[in-house]
């Protein structure tokens, strides 16, 4: 028979760097992922509080109004997005306090605006007539888009106030 000669067999003692390369480039790509998953999730909870505040903001106004019954069949409470109104009524007190709470910096919306009027008609995308029983409460503000700059949102309440 004839001899031959075997080579030992080399035991593997450890990661190659290879594998140490790849592990760190998976692990990197992981890691990411995580900080942009965070991002995003701080990005739409600030959305998700703005839109909140907003509602917020509407339905404190309509609760006032429905206080006010009268007032409000009466058109006192009426304004504009960029309106004011003057007097001393309790009426132009609270809008003119709803509008400054608006537009405040420390509770408000970025660049926050609101308008009040009534109309005939629950429709929303019906222009208000400025008479009839039911009210159309607008809460508008600036918000920040994917890109940096800032886009008009809306949010609109439509509820009947008196019968």
């Amino acid at each position: 028979m004839p001899m031959t000669h075997r080579h030992p067999r080399r035991h593997q003692g450890g990661f190659s760097l290879i594998e140490a390369l790849v592990a760190m480039v998976v692990l990197s790509l992981g890691l990411l992922g995580l900080a942009s998953l965070q991002i995003n999730a701080l990005r739409y909870n600030q959305v998700s509080q703005l839109r909140s505040q907003a509602a917020t903001f509407a339905y404190q106004m309509l609760d006032t109004m429905r206080a006010s019954g009268d007032a409000a069949k009466n058109g006192e409470f009426d304004v504009t997005l960029t309106g004011t109104i003057s007097g001393t009524s309790a009426a132009a007190s609270e809008v003119t306090a709803w509008k400054t709470n608006l537009a405040a910096t420390s509770v408000g919306l970025p660049s926050g605006q609101g308008s009040i009027c009534r109309t005939n008609t629950p429709d929303p995308t019906v222009a208000c007539t400025g008479a009839g029983d039911y009210v159309m409460i607008t809460v508008q503000w600036n918000e920040a888009d994917d890109q940096g700059s800032r886009t008009a949102q809306t949010f609109q309440l439509v509820s009947q106030v008196v019968k």
